[in-house]
């Protein structure tokens, strides 16, 4: 039997053949299909079916949260900060030798020294912490709340730790407590930005939160001005004996310098020895009656050139003033000389004696010169006398110095020595003048910039955002529950699904009645409400077998079941009494002999205690009941397992509805269980249809699937499955009723 249905929703093409299985796709895929969740639309249409489990969840998930955090005892947070390598100790020249620099590294050390036992507990003594009972278990008072009583932690950690025995001081205990409470509440934070250290600290007392942050940041900073000042005092205790020592240096060097001096003779000063500022002074001279001589010889030769070529040019010659005025009168005669050549002739006695006066003047000029050369040549002769002089003076102080020179060398290195170790001393001793004393105010290497205040509203729980989480959590537990539990083989949910996994058709939705009391079981509901939606969809069932086959109706219908408890019977009963209430005529035939049910539910037979009514196939009509409610034919049996085999392998019940068909609209047959018993499957053999009931989300699909196959239908045997015990039924072939 394939997909492929009539016009009446019943398959027309064969799925089995009698006594084999035809392999069938829709039937070799029959499994705990994934269809819900392979898409978006099928997630968010499993999502929106399981709408109310997830807002139930979440809801639930709030309010167990919002009572936990209601019995939590509030938490409140107070913080400070400070901000460290602001600046060093004051040691200068030497603090980059004891202060590292501000770097990250520094400011995670600072962040260990606050966290540090030695912090920790001074500030636990400074607070007395120790009588404080969140800090002190001892002092608390034994919690009976509820969620103390079912707070299973205590009692797991008993069971992992087994039974404590006191070890120690208890004293000790107390104070490891104190540290531990410290420890666990205190926060310190720093962006790796800057060199901000913001502390916090969670208390139950909000007075203790500001004050345990305050009091840490006031003993770190005390902490370094401590650590400063003892750093001070062992600095300058080193700069004192390193000073003694520099000082015994420096004299012992200069008593060597004395010592040597005085066995020596040799006179030293800070500029050499004397024979060699002697030497250096007699250079000087040197050179300058070498330069003085030069000048002399220059000008010596310039006066005798000038003499021997008749210029006198000469410098000298021309700085002289008698020659400057013999040369005036010399101009003044020549003048004179060169106007009488014009007007008188060689012999005139003017001329002659014009001339001699020029002569005269001339020879009284070169006399002159005679005399600035001779001046020269003495001055001369002057500085190469002083040059000689000099020169042997020097190699008479070299001769000396040459001597001595060993000595002079030993004492230079000595003077060196000293003079090294005095400056090094003398700078030391200048740092010392600078570094900071003891006595000094010293400041840490840090400083507060934010001082803790009493918190006003408590921080933790925070009720709000933990109902929120919960709520979120709770709504994904669900939705993963319900992806989860959609992958499971829980049975069908819809008609829409059976027909999808299974290939067959749903021919019914059947709601659940959830009326209590045996007058309100199905089989009497659809009598007393014949327009509820459970009779509407009996009907509609009625009218798909009335259709079938190209409008052959189907008269003869086996109801079975694939396990017990599907209500088979209450469908069976239900539908034949809607049925013979709305004037059809209709035959109940109960054929589970192994367990029948109906003489409980309907009228007692007229012949109590009745065999069976296979024994007589020809005289069945003696043992039909009527239900005086609705004027239902039915057939009961009575308990017999002996005879049933041989009953059921006959064809007493094919005579029998052979029969009964000229007679009845429908006849219907109450079969056992598929997965119990085979007489399901002997049954199948004598009727038009069979209806599989299945009982929403109950029967797993793997066992409707094995019911299947052990039917071995015949291949134009039609067959459906109905849905029973349906709590919201959807899809096609469901009826709601229209009634008011």
């Amino acid at each position: 039997m394939t997909d492929a249905t009539s016009g009446s929703g019943l398959p027309s093409a064969p799925i089995y053949r009698r006594g084999a299985l035809i392999e069938h796709p829709a039937l070799d895929s029959f499994a705990p299909p994934a269809i819900e969740t392979t898409t978006i639309l099928g997630m968010g249409a499993l999502l929106w079916r399981r709408r109310w489990v997830i807002c139930a969840t979440a809801l639930a998930a709030m309010a167990v949260t919002v009572l936990v955090a209601k019995q939590l005892t509030p938490k409140y947070t107070a913080d400070g900060a400070v901000v460290v390598a602001t600046r060093k100790m004051s040691i200068p020249e030497l603090e980059t030798l004891v202060t590292p620099t501000g770097d990250q590294a520094l400011v995670r050390s600072e962040m260990a020294v606050m966290s540090s036992r030695q912090v920790l507990n001074a500030v636990a003594d400074k607070l007395h912490l120790d009588q404080v009972p969140e800090f002190n278990p001892t002092l608390k008072p034994e919690d009976d709340s509820l969620l103390a009583r079912l707070n299973p932690i205590p009692f797991i950690q008993g069971l992992m730790r087994g039974p404590q025995k006191q070890v120690g001081d208890p004293q000790a205990a107390i104070h490891e407590g104190v540290l531990y409470t410290l420890t666990k509440n205190l926060d310190l934070v720093n962006d790796g930005r800057d060199y901000v250290i913001s502390i916090t600290y969670k208390s139950e007392t909000p007075e203790i939160s500001a004050q345990v942050v305050n009091t840490l940041i006031r003993t770190y900073l005390d902490q370094y001005v401590s650590e400063n000042r003892a750093a001070t005092i062992e600095a300058n205790q080193s700069l004192d004996v390193r000073g003694e020592e520099l000082r015994k240096q420096m004299l012992e060097s200069e008593q060597k310098v004395q010592d040597f001096t005085n066995k020596t003779g040799l006179l030293v000063t800070p500029q050499g020895t004397v024979a060699g500022q002697q030497v250096a002074e007699l250079n000087g001279q040197l050179a300058t009656a070498r330069a003085d001589r030069a000048a002399a010889e220059a000008q010596y030769n310039q006066a005798i050139a000038a003499k021997q070529g008749g210029v006198a040019a000469n410098s000298n010659v021309l700085a002289s003033p008698v020659i400057q005025a013999l040369r005036a009168q010399e101009a003044e005669a020549a003048r004179n000389q060169s106007d009488l050549r014009s007007r008188v002739g060689p012999n005139h006695p003017d001329l002659k004696a014009a001339n001699q006066q020029v002569a005269g003047l001339q020879s009284a000029i070169n006399r002159e010169i005679d005399k600035v050369v001779s001046s020269l040549r003495g001055q001369v002769d002057v500085t190469r006398a002083r040059e000689s002089s000099l020169v042997q003076q020097i190699a008479t102080l070299n001769a000396k110095a040459t001597a001595s020179s060993a000595a002079q060398d030993q004492l230079q290195r000595l003077n060196d020595d000293a003079q090294s170790k005095r400056k090094v001393y003398d700078e030391f001793m200048l740092r010392v003048a600078q570094t900071a004393k003891p006595q000094d105010i010293q400041q840490a290497n840090a400083r507060m910039i934010s001082s803790a205040e009493v918190p006003l509203h408590p921080s933790s729980p925070k009720i709000t955002l933990m109902a929120l989480l919960a709520a979120f959590a709770g709504s994904l537990i669900a939705i993963a529950g319900s992806i989860l539990y959609a992958q499971l083989d829980h049975g069908f949910e819809s008609l829409e699904q059976v027909r999808t996994v299974t290939g067959l058709p749903g021919l019914a939705a059947l709601p659940m009645v959830r009326n209590l009391g045996r007058k309100r079981l199905p089989h009497r509901y659809v009598v007393d409400n014949p327009t509820s939606p459970v009779a509407e969809t009996l009907r509609a069932f009625r009218a798909k077998l009335r259709w079938a086959s190209e409008g052959r109706s189907l008269k003869t219908i086996l109801v079975s079941s694939a396990v017990p408890g599907e209500g088979k019977t209450s469908f069976a009963l239900s539908f034949a009494r809607l049925a013979a209430r709305d004037g059809c005529r209709v035959l109940l035939v109960e054929c589970d002999f192994r367990r029948p049910t109906l003489e409980t539910v309907l009228p007692p037979p007229s012949r109590p205690g009745q065999p069976s009514f296979l024994d007589d196939p020809a005289g069945w009509r003696d043992w039909v009941g009527v239900d005086d409610l609705t004027g239902l034919n039915y057939l009961t049996a009575t308990e017999d397992t002996d005879r049933l085999a041989p009953m059921l392998e006959s064809d007493g019940l094919g005579a029998v509805l052979r029969d009964a068909r000229r007679e009845y609209d429908y006849i219907v047959i109450d079969s056992p269980p598929v997965m119990r018993v085979p007489d399901a499957m002997l049954l199948a053999r004598s009727v038009d249809a069979v209806a599989l009931i299945v009982s929403w989300k109950r029967t797993r699909q793997r066992l409707v699937r094995e019911a299947l196959r052990r039917l071995a239908l015949d291949p134009d045997m039609p067959t459906g499955i109905i849905l029973t015990k349906v709590e919201k039924a959807t899809g096609q072939d469901v009826y709601s009723g229209y009634s008011r």
